[in-house]
């Protein structure tokens, strides 16, 4: 296992992000407020890193990287329809369960995205409400509506946040 850190750009909420990867791929993001221990980068770490860091540029819209992620079947599932969310787009909790074919599972739909173990490269954070609203978000709406902010800037060329 290989762990990693990226410094996030100055305006995002949390200064840093914890990446782990294993021979597969990555398999896990997590919003950390201090710099660990991190490992020589393996080349999945090397290249999660590298496209984290484009993301934040504004350079890349879709994560192309390995995972290595657990699960339920639901669960990934789940995750998978969320990789199908388009950048700077949302969707409700009744689009992605309407997509997975389970149209009443929206409180275990919740709990799968709650349970992503790989943030910002399974965009949980384009999912909202069907009121529009934000909704939770295991980092804090703090950092969902500043991902959304980022990629709707970036998406239609305004100022973009920068670093």
């Amino acid at each position: 296992m290989c762990v990693g850190f990226l410094k996030t750009p100055k305006t995002f909420p949390i200064p840093y992000l914890r990446l782990q990867t294993s021979q597969k791929g990555l398999c896990a993001v997590d919003f950390v407020t201090h710099k660990g221990r991190s490992n020589t980068p393996d080349l999945w770490m090397q290249q999660s890193l590298e496209a984290l860091e484009n993301y934040f540029k504004g350079d890349l819209v879709r994560f192309e990287i390995p995972l290595d992620i657990g699960g339920s079947p639901f669960q990934k599932q789940v995750w998978h329809a969320l990789q199908a969310i388009p950048y700077a787009q949302v969707r409700s909790y009744k689009d992605i369960a309407q997509a997975i074919g389970n149209p009443k599972a929206y409180r275990a739909l919740g709990n799968a995205n709650h349970a992503n173990p790989c943030p910002l490269v399974i965009p949980c954070h384009r999912v909202v409400r069907a009121n529009g609203d934000l909704g939770g978000y295991g980092g804090g709406k703090g950092i969902k509506t500043w991902l959304l902010n980022h990629e709707r800037c970036w998406a239609t060329s305004c100022d973009p946040i920068t670093p």
